[in-house]
């Protein structure tokens, strides 16, 4: 994590099926993430500057709600396909 610091987040990949996702930052380095066999959980988690966190989980859905929303009221949404952001 040493090697991210001071670099800026460029893009990011998701695939819809396993949430193995890519993080890719301006000066070359690459950050792979992917769930552990057979857990659902939350692969990721990013807080965003205006209060919103977006959840990606292993079974292929991802959450976007602010940050205060109680978690029984913040409902997955499907990932539909490969995603790049």
């Amino acid at each position: 994590m040493a090697c991210l610091d001071g670099q800026k987040l460029k893009h990011i990949h998701i695939n819809a099926r396993d949430s193995a996702t890519e993080f890719g930052f301006d000066l070359g380095a690459i950050l792979q993430v992917r769930r552990f066999r057979g857990d659902d959980s939350d692969v990721w988690t990013l807080y965003k500057p205006n209060g919103y966190v977006v959840g990606v989980r292993g079974d292929g859905t991802y959450t976007y709600a602010r940050g205060k929303t109680p978690g029984d009221k913040v409902v997955p949404m499907t990932l539909k396909a490969p995603i790049s952001l």
